[in-house]
């Protein structure tokens, strides 16, 4: 077990006091939720409260849900899944069908000691499932791997759950955090390895040293980070660095720097955007329609000084790409002459 599946040391370097350690132990090598009684309240607090080498939580709250293959189905409809056959649904862009059954099922191995391993039927599966949106769409990944499995996660949390977080006093078990399993499973950590991103160890190295050094980061900062690496790679220029494009609000957008040689700045090598005498352009991070309208807003009021520029509008969500080919407003329709709806990014992907 220790040289195949579970990194023995993982547990030798938690941030935890030895008193709670041989219950950290025995919770981590579970590698499933238990019931809150099983543990005293000092090591419920002591589990929660302590982090791994890398500073992450050893230990979530779950919460005991019972979900239906027909509400999640029509979850998955909501955003923009098709049917095709059976339980088999498609989503546009992916070319590999997603089975919710056997996703549901998957996620139910979570919960074997709840239903002491009873099959499951008329579709109504008993789950055990975190108290947050973002550690319910971790789990599904990773017991699912699927393009469309990060997607079919946050639809169903949607609709079943409703908000972000779920307050702790709903909360029933308590169970190993996924950043803490992806540690200390091998199997989830060879599932998720970026060694062989680069040929030589030592930029392997950097890589895993500069994902780490983004761990923790607000989600603007990685929108930020993630439009200064497109447009690095967009322009072939390295050494551009994140200028706010000056829309003011909340808006995350950037523009080309200036170059340091004291001309204006601009893009210099990509040609299909260079639609402004000065080669100007800006990247924006948006979560929603009204993000996106307010962009689009505030973008367009820069024209009567700056002129019309081209402006990229990135999104994780293909669901707004889709409201902006048939926009419900004036506005959206107007910006399709200088805005591009972009989606499949995730902040911080590119650096």
């Amino acid at each position: 077990m220790n040289e195949y599946v579970l990194d023995h040391r993982a547990i030798e370097e938690l941030h935890l006091s030895g008193d709670f350690r041989e219950a950290a132990r025995e919770l981590l090598y579970g590698q499933l939720p238990v019931p809150f009684d099983k543990w005293t309240e000092a090591q419920r607090q002591a589990l929660l409260s302590g982090t791994n080498e890398y500073g992450e939580p050893i230990a979530l709250l779950y919460q005991r849900v019972e979900w239906t293959v027909q509400d999640c189905g029509q979850a998955l409809r909501a955003a923009k899944f098709n049917r095709e056959r059976g339980d088999e649904w498609v989503l546009v862009g992916v070319d590999q069908p997603l089975d919710l059954a056997q996703l549901l099922a998957n996620l139910s191995t979570y919960s074997i000691h709840e239903t002491r391993g009873a099959v499951q039927t008329g579709g109504r599966y008993t789950l055990l499932v975190p108290t947050s949106g973002s550690d319910f769409v971790q789990l599904v990944a990773m017991l699912y791997p699927h393009p469309a499995a990060e997607d079919a996660a946050r639809a169903i949390w949607r609709a079943q759950i409703g908000t972000d977080v779920v307050g702790a006093d709903l909360a029933t078990h308590i169970g190993p955090s996924i950043d803490m399993l992806g540690r200390l499973n091998l199997r989830f950590r060879r599932q998720g390895t970026t060694s062989l991103i680069f040929r030589e160890p030592d930029q392997s190295a950097a890589h895993e040293e500069a994902m780490k050094a983004c761990k923790g980061q607000s989600e603007p900062d990685r929108a930020r980070q993630m439009l200064t690496g497109v447009m690095r790679a967009l322009d072939e220029n390295w050494e551009y660095d994140a200028v706010d494009a000056g829309l003011k609000g909340d808006l995350v957008a950037i523009t080309p720097s200036p170059s340091g040689r004291g001309k204006p700045g601009g893009l210099i090598t990509c040609k299909a955007l260079h639609l402004h005498p000065e080669g100007k352009v800006i990247l924006a991070w948006v979560r929603n329609i009204d993000e996106l309208g307010e962009l689009c807003n505030r973008a367009s009021s820069q024209f009567r000084t700056l002129g019309r520029l081209p402006v990229l509008a990135f999104t994780s969500s293909r669901n707004l790409v889709e409201q902006f080919n048939d926009p419900p407003s004036q506005v959206l329709k107007a910006a399709h002459d200088y805005t591009y709806c972009i989606s499949s990014f995730n902040p911080g992907c590119l650096t």
